[in-house]
């Protein structure tokens, strides 16, 4: 993947990834809130801070998804572990 440009290595602050968890902790929250009132919404936030927490695993092991791999590049190293 990083061959074909979906991963880059990052190094220094970027490869810090609390500010990710961090993040998705929170948004996992705001979806735990929502669930009942709003479950589509509650379902996107909730999609959006495992992706959170995919980033931040990954900039722990100095990567980062690129424009051409965004969230598919999340999916597939973090779950899959191809690359």
């Amino acid at each position: 993947m990083i061959k074909d440009r979906e991963l880059q290595r990052v190094r220094g602050a970027a490869a810090e990834g609390m500010g990710w968890l961090t993040k998705a902790a929170t948004t996992l929250t705001s979806a735990e809130e929502l669930v009942e009132a709003d479950p589509n919404s509650a379902y996107t936030l909730a999609y959006d801070a495992a992706r959170f927490a995919c980033a931040g695993l990954l900039a722990q092991q100095g990567l980062r998804p690129t424009t051409s791999g965004g969230h598919y590049a999340i999916h597939v190293e973090t779950v899959c572990g191809h690359g």
